[in-house]
């Protein structure tokens, strides 16, 4: 196995993963925003 095709295919996990995290983060903000738990900035 050649290094730079296990980088590629380590790099490409870790961004399967990052995407992952950054939509459980944007579900829980939507959430939140539909159950009126956040504060509207603009209010306060």
């Amino acid at each position: 196995m050649d290094v730079v095709g296990a980088y590629e295919t380590y790099i490409a996990q870790e961004q399967g993963v990052l995407d992952l995290k950054y939509e459980a983060a944007r579900t829980r903000l939507e959430r939140a925003r539909l159950l009126g738990l956040l504060a509207d900035g603009s209010d306060i």
